[in-house]
């Protein structure tokens, strides 16, 4: 009976690890993509690109997770911080100096 009372209580903290942990994971390949970003002072028109795709990638699969209402407010946490990453992009781009011929596409 006592095994049964802590597994009990217990249950809640583990549903409340496995619900944080599935945004864990985008914090973290969000902050690895702000770090490439800071570290290169000079990106190339391709590595913007590149960069466009994987926040559109992670903006994708945030906007996927599943998660109890009680967890929206990190959710749209998630959000801010992927906009956040999306404006730093945007100053990166503003950098690459630019030929006639090279564009940045807007997204």
């Amino acid at each position: 009976m006592a095994l049964l009372l802590g597994l009990l209580q217990a249950l809640p903290r583990m549903m409340e690890a496995r619900y944080k942990n599935r945004l864990v994971v985008w914090y973290q390949e969000i902050k690895a993509l702000e770090d490439e970003i800071w570290r290169n002072g000079e990106p190339t028109i391709e590595q913007v690109a590149q960069w466009r795709d994987e926040i559109e990638n992670i903006d994708a699969h945030a906007s996927q997770i599943r998660l109890p209402q009680r967890y929206f407010q990190d959710v749209y946490a998630l959000k801010q911080a992927i906009g956040v990453v999306r404006d730093r992009i945007s100053q990166a781009a503003a950098k690459v100096k630019e030929s006639p011929g090279d564009r940045i596409p807007d997204q």
